[in-house]
């Protein structure tokens, strides 16, 4: 059956040839000739844009994509920014083509795992919301995972990362996978009463009880190697030794951590994995973790090295890392010996300082992570670190009494310079020489902020929307402030306005909505505190210029409309617009439609605003906000509840996704509609179009 989607798909490439063909004479070729030169150089013709539908993920890491307008697969834009995945819970090797897979149920997609850097390369969504336990079948060159949310056995693709069920049959929190190589047999660890250890028939999902572990085990993770099952004991924090046939456990050692929640065994380096934040070897003989070189998300201090071109910063767990340039990597350097809350460097004497929670003055050696304590600074609960190389001063902040000091490097002695308003938590510090401005970052008001060095008092700039940054510091080569989103887990930029941006990544989470903007050629998407977020076609980094005020948050739904310059949203259960350039939010008028309206897109040639409400289509009236019901969308029996949708164009018409993963095509007409795909089920959540232009 032909419908006006495949038609499109079709005819797409071939028009799109004819389009070059038809601009060849234009550029010297074909018997046209050769444009004439003007200004002395070569004239250049732009490239065609092609069309683009993109969405945004349906999780907590939101991540800005495109979808492949023939096969709707989804293409991440954005990766994991300089962080690896935060919380992986499955991992399986591939023997075959000696891969390291993770899950991670942050953001649901399937990652490849360097081994000997530790970081984590996204592969593509699951289509699953809560896979926890990998396995690998080198025989059939399969890799299986559990969802926790479905409770289906599924197989993975693992070039797509999209993850398809086995059967109907649903199994019982499952928590670890493993794969007997020997037996062919996978095994799975259960949460069910004291725990169980099943067998699982591959085929049909259907699981067999092969024994329960002793009472008040909680075995998280599974791994197969040499004859034995090996697992993770999340409650007691102990590496355990199971036998396949009894289920019997033996206790080899702890591992120190609850957060170790995945294992895989890895045949070409005779290692056992797992990742608890950071991926880490196993020792069989102790259970303890020897961990690799990736960063945690619990980053406390960065420090810029005009020098090198490098950031330093330090974690949570006092941890040394190193940024050979802010796009890349860190690199682990070494322990420090202490927990450092705050970093800055001085170029002249190439000079790494610290402070500690006990308000201490620390010097770093760069190339080991050990730090030595300087002196007291007669200070307690430093937090934020910055230097000043015209004055030759240390900046702190005194988070206990909202007071800013200045620190005499030689001799690590304190001096109060004055207290910041009330309700003010200065969390990061940054200088800027050229200007001599101190900035910071004020996590109680949600905003970048700068500090008067002779007074200590705070001035608001930008605005508010980054609600946790711990960590500063001023890039001298990029001449902005780069800082640590400790809830995206993602480095960001500021301007000297304030305004932030992601730095690798789209940088906001929870972004639900997504609309596209002709004029400016941008994708928008307004993150959970009511940022206005910018977001870059091509590379999907985002940048939240404006605050939405009033504020709306949680929106699910967004929709540009070219006729007015406006953004339309519904925050709640009213119709609002949003000026894009301002953020200023005007209320239309209630909807009066129930459930909410989850989708909306606009029709720019009828000047028409289209919504989907579960499963039925509405027109939005953008003078009073009144929805009028077009009825329930016929032809889509197994759909499920739609979300994101998007106006193609006369010929196609509306495309929307829903929560069981299908991509639907709807003729407001009746309204009906036709499956067109069904791919990465729960995924996407928001979608947009921008059409293709000569």
């Amino acid at each position: 059956m032909q419908t006006p989607w495949s038609v499109l798909m079709r005819t797409a490439p071939t028009l799109l040839i004819a389009l070059i063909l038809a601009c060849l004479p234009a550029i010297g070729c074909g018997s046209g000739g050769p444009a004439p030169a003007t200004g002395g150089g070569t004239p250049t013709t732009p490239a065609p844009r092609p069309a683009l539908l993109a969405g945004i993920t349906d999780t907590t890491d939101a991540v800005f994509s495109h979808i492949n307008m023939d096969t709707l697969g989804v293409d991440p834009r954005t990766g994991m920014g300089t962080l690896s995945a935060r919380r992986i819970e499955g991992m399986a090797y591939d023997t075959n083509a000696n891969v390291l897979y993770a899950t991670c149920t942050a953001n649901d997609l399937l990652f490849t795992i360097d081994r000997a850097t530790g970081y984590a390369t996204p592969v593509g969504p699951l289509g699953f919301n809560e896979v926890r336990g990998l396995a690998f079948d080198p025989g059939t060159n399969t890799l299986y995972g559990v969802d926790d949310q479905s409770h289906h056995l599924i197989r993975i693709d693992t070039t797509t990362g999209r993850g398809t069920a086995v059967s109907a049959h649903i199994l019982p929190w499952i928590a670890g996978l493993a794969f007997d190589t020997t037996t062919n047999t996978l095994y799975a660890s259960s949460t069910v009463g004291t725990g169980q250890l099943l067998e699982i028939d591959t085929a049909t999902g259907v699981e067999g009880l092969v024994g329960s572990f002793p009472a008040g085990t909680l075995m998280h993770a599974l791994a197969y190697a040499g004859g034995f099952l090996y697992g993770i004991d999340r409650g007691a924090q102990n590496l355990v030794r199971i036998s396949p046939a009894t289920a019997s456990v033996l206790v080899l050692g702890s591992v120190g951590t609850s957060q170790a929640i995945s294992l895989a065994w890895d045949d070409d380096t005779s290692t056992l994995w797992t990742c608890p934040g950071l991926l880490a070897s196993v020792s069989f003989a102790t259970g303890a973790l020897t961990y690799g070189d990736a960063l945690t998300a619990r980053l406390r201090g960065l420090a810029y090295d005009r020098n090198t071109g490098r950031l330093y910063g330090t974690d949570g767990d006092s941890t040394l890392f190193r940024f050979d340039s802010a796009d890349a990597h860190p690199v682990r350097v070494g322990p420090l010996g202490t927990q450092a809350t705050g970093l800055a460097f001085d170029p002249a004497t190439s000079t790494l300082y610290g402070t500690n929670a006990a308000g201490q003055l620390l010097t770093i050696d760069t190339a080991t992570g050990a730090a030595t304590v300087r002196g007291a600074t007669g200070f307690f609960f430093l937090d934020g670190l910055a230097f000043d190389p015209n004055a030759g001063l240390l900046y702190a902040y005194d988070t206990r009494n909202d007071e800013l000091i200045s620190v005499n490097p030689a001799t690590a002695a304190g001096t109060s310079i004055g207290v910041s308003a009330t309700n003010v938590y200065v969390d990061g510090l940054a200088f800027d020489p050229a200007t001599n401005t101190l900035y910071g970052h004020d996590d109680l008001a949600d905003r970048f902020v700068t500090i008067s060095t002779a007074s200590g008092a705070t001035t608001p700039l930008g605005p508010a929307f980054r609600d946790y940054v711990p960590a500063l510091a001023f890039d001298e080569a990029a001449n902005a402030v780069v800082g640590w989103d400790q809830n995206s887990a993602h480095l960001v930029r500021f301007d000297s306005a304030g305004v932030a941006s992601g730095h690798g990544a789209l940088g906001f989470n929870s972004v639900q909505c997504l609309a596209y903007d002709g004029t400016r050629d941008v994708f928008y998407g307004l993150d959970w505190l009511g940022a206005l977020v910018r977001i870059d076609p091509d590379t999907g980094e985002g940048t939240a210029t404006v605050q939405t005020a009033p504020a709306v948050f949680s929106v699910q739904c967004l929709a540009f409309d070219p006729t007015t310059d406006l953004l339309y949203c519904v925050s709640g259960t009213d119709l609002v617009s949003i000026e894009p350039d301002t953020g200023v939010v005007t209320t239309i008028g209630p909807t009066g439609f129930a459930p909410a309206i989850e989708g909306l897109a606009f029709d720019p040639d009828s000047t028409t605003l289209y919504g989907v409400s579960e499963r039925n289509l509405v027109i939005v009236d953008t003078l009073s906000g009144t929805a009028t019901d077009l009825g329930f969308i016929l032809g889509l029996a197994d759909a499920g509840t739609l979300r994101g949708l998007a106006w193609i164009n006369d010929t196609v018409g509306l495309v929307a996704t829903s929560a069981t993963g299908a991509y639907v095509q709807i003729e407001s007409t009746g309204p009906s509609g036709i499956l067109i795909g069904s791919v990465d089920a729960g995924a996407i959540g928001a979608l947009a179009y921008r059409p293709a232009e000569d």
